[in-house]
């Protein structure tokens, strides 16, 4: 799922209540983090890890994706907030949905892009292998 919208909408404060759903339920229901200015997929993965209070060892990319595919299949919700900093290049864009795809495919976690750039269109543009089909798209107007 997509959620854009301009700056001070609410779209942070949205995806913070997400992540605040887990101190009432006693399902680990959703996990915040934000994309990376750098766009490394390696610093996005231990960000993801630090924020489940894991705290990564500086290990190969591939165990860091394996440690995180562990630590995600406990969870119902990933929230990607900051998600116009994955628009830094098309390759980066890649790399990241073949990363989540792979998550998705092997956890059945949900993923929620948040952020202030119509992200999908420009997917679209990609053409990413069944990401159009498999998405929402929402767009938030004061």
């Amino acid at each position: 799922m997509f959620v854009d919208g301009y700056s001070g909408i609410g779209k942070s404060l949205f995806a913070k209540q997400c992540e605040d759903i887990n101190r009432i339920t006693i399902v680990n229901s959703a996990v915040l983090t934000n994309v990376p200015r750098s766009g490394s997929e390696k610093e996005f993965i231990i960000s993801l890890l630090r924020k489940m209070d894991l705290n990564p060892q500086r290990n190969t990319t591939l165990e860091l994706e394996n440690q995180l595919l562990l630590t995600l299949s406990r969870f119902l919700i990933l929230v990607i907030d900051d998600s116009q900093n994955l628009l830094i290049s098309n390759r980066m864009m890649l790399k990241h949905f073949s990363l989540l795809f792979r998550f998705v495919y092997q956890t059945n976690i949900k993923v929620l892009y948040i952020g202030t750039l119509p992200l999908q269109s420009r997917i679209e543009t990609l053409n990413i292998a069944n990401i159009n089909r498999r998405s929402i798209h929402y767009s938030l107007i004061a």
